[in-house]
C-alpha cells in the first residue's frame, strides 16, 4: 500500500506542467537601434521619474521604457577634468546629480532632465577658478576637488571652498 501512494505522488509530479524561470523571463536588447547613442555604456542611473539616465561614450541619453532620446549638452556648460578620470555619477540631492565622464563634469537636473548651466558659476561662487583634475562626492554630499596644481579642496555648498592640502 505505501509503495502504491508513492507510486501515485510521483505520477503526479511528473504530470506537471514543466516550467523553465528561464523560459518564462524574457530580456530585452537595447542597442543603437532602440535610439542609444552608441553601445560604449559608462554608466547608468536612475532619474526621480523613473526614467533611466545612461552615460555613453560620448552622449547622455535618457530610457523611458521604450526607447533612448538624446539629452543633449552644450560643452560650454560643462567643467573640464583631467582625461584619466573614471564614468559615474552623484546623487547630490535636491533632484541634482554630478555626472563626470573622462573629460568633463555635467550637472543634471534630475526632475527636469535638463543640464544645468549655471555649473561654472557654482564653483565660482565658491572661490573655486582654478583648473580642476577631478571631483568626487562624499556621502555628504560634500565636494572634494582637486585641482591640476595638486591642491585639495572640500567644498560643503554653503560656504567658500577649504583647501585641504597643497603639495
Amino acid at each position: 500500500m505505501k509503495n502504491f501512494w508513492i507510486l501515485i505522488i510521483t505520477a503526479t509530479l511528473l504530470s506537471l506542467p514543466y516550467r523553465s524561470s528561464s523560459s518564462t523571463e524574457r530580456f530585452r536588447l537595447l542597442d543603437t537601434g532602440n535610439g542609444l547613442f552608441n553601445n560604449q555604456v559608462r554608466f547608468l542611473t536612475q532619474m526621480e521619474d523613473g526614467k533611466i539616465l545612461v552615460c555613453t561614450e560620448g552622449m547622455f541619453n535618457v530610457y523611458n521604457g521604450n526607447s533612448f532620446e538624446p539629452l543633449a549638452c552644450d560643452l560650454t556648460y560643462t567643467v573640464p577634468l583631467g582625461m584619466h578620470n573614471i564614468c559615474t555619477s552623484y546623487d547630490g540631492g535636491n533632484g541634482l546629480l554630478w555626472a563626470k565622464d573622462f573629460y568633463h563634469l555635467y550637472l543634471i537636473n534630475t526632475r527636469t532632465g535638463r543640464f544645468c548651466h549655471d555649473i561654472k558659476e557654482r564653483f565660482e561662487a565658491a572661490r573655486l577658478t582654478e583648473a580642476f583634475n577631478d571631483f568626487i562626492l562624499d556621502h555628504d554630499r560634500n565636494a572634494w576637488i582637486i585641482t591640476e596644481s595638486g591642491k585639495l579642496y572640500r567644498y560643503d555648498w554653503k560656504k567658500p571652498a577649504k583647501q585641504v592640502y597643497e603639495p
